[in-house]
């Protein structure tokens, strides 16, 4: 069963999933998961233990797509498997160009430390989106010959590199590949509690994890405002919110609308009208929201920690000063925009 809960952004839908979990741990649930990007992890934990409690540990485990994997691979084997680091793939990928430089003609430039990098980046995006080496000479095949000799040179790369990785150590790009290898044909999220959050898309690598649970209860949290008809700003995770339902719901899923948080009529107007490229309909008081445009992100930083330092000066208030980092509803003062 499929649960998209939908909101606009300060909606509450990451507290409706942490209070839900903690709900389910105290009704006795077993074997939850909370599926968080890498950058939210701890958040996340926090989160749970404030709600249910530090037993909620035992009921309820937060884990990233790589922990899921390392989770999996503790269960039915691989964890042991050593897999390269940085460096180690720099020195691989130099060897695998080692290998074919003879027969390539876009990318003979040697061992140049900036060719392997931007090599192991591609090797990252091709991976990530499950491209084989197999697919680069077949899209080549119909490519223009330009197009089509680099793309020739780099499937033999990726090739020789994916050959090595094979020979020496697994690469840790291919975790998560090789943990929906593992996973198929398990049922190891049959009957689980699954929350998804803090995700605004996912990668192909992602997806064939995902798909394994469609035997599961999944309650995943989108910024969207409508699945029907998304305003332009939620395009991607409207996507991944569809593409959830492909998997896990055949194209259906119950829906959780929670409503807009309450802001200042100044606030609301900018946020519903910033990205619309209409005439706004709505007041604001004068001075309510204020403009301030820096030549880049440093200034925009240097600007916004100067106003958190004049608020500390004039003797703010606590919550005044967590506005100033982001906490906009609490905000007693004009509101500055850095841009």
């Amino acid at each position: 069963m499929l649960t998209l809960v939908l909101g606009r952004a300060g909606a509450g839908k990451s507290e409706y999933l942490y209070r839900l979990a903690a709900e389910h741990a105290k009704k006795g649930v077993k074997n939850a998961i909370f599926l968080v990007p890498e950058t939210s992890s701890h958040t996340a934990e926090r989160q749970l233990c404030l709600l249910g409690g530090d037993a909620i540990n035992l009921s309820c485990e937060v884990l990233t797509f790589r922990r899921l994997a390392n989770r999996v691979f503790s269960v039915f084997g691989g964890l042991a498997e050593a897999t390269l680091d940085e460096p180690g793939r720099i020195l691989v990928m130099y060897r695998a160009l080692s290998r074919v430089e003879s027969q390539l003609h876009y990318y003979r430039a040697g061992a140049k430390v900036n060719l392997l990098d931007a090599m192991c980046t591609l090797v990252d995006e091709l991976k990530s989106v499950c491209v084989t080496p197999e697919m680069l000479v077949k899209v080549g095949e119909t490519a223009p010959d330009a197009l089509a000799g680099k793309l020739s040179d780099l499937s033999l790369i990726y090739a020789s590199y994916c050959g090595l990785c094979e020979e020496t150590r697994l690469d840790s790009r291919d975790l998560l590949s090789l943990c929906a290898e593992k996973l198929e044909g398990t049922g190891f999220f049959d009957g689980r509690d699954i929350y998804i959050d803090g995700f605004s898309g996912f990668t192909p690598q992602e997806l064939e994890i995902l798909k394994y649970m469609q035997r599961a209860n999944v309650t995943a949290a989108f910024t969207l405002d409508s699945l029907s008809e998304p305003e332009p700003l939620f395009a991607k995770p409207a996507r991944a919110a569809a593409r959830l339902m492909t998997l896990l719901g055949e194209g259906r899923a119950e829906q959780v609308v929670l409503d807009p948080p309450a802001r200042k009529a100044g606030l609301a107007l900018l946020e519903k009208a910033l990205f619309r490229f209409t005439e706004a309909e709505g007041k604001c008081e004068e001075n309510e929201v204020r403009f301030h445009f820096a030549s880049d992100i440093y200034g925009e930083c240097e600007y916004a920690a100067a106003q958190v330092r004049l608020l500390l000066m004039r003797g703010a208030r606590l919550n005044e000063i967590a506005v100033a980092a982001g906490d906009f509803e609490s905000y007693r003062l004009p509101l500055t925009a850095a841009f």
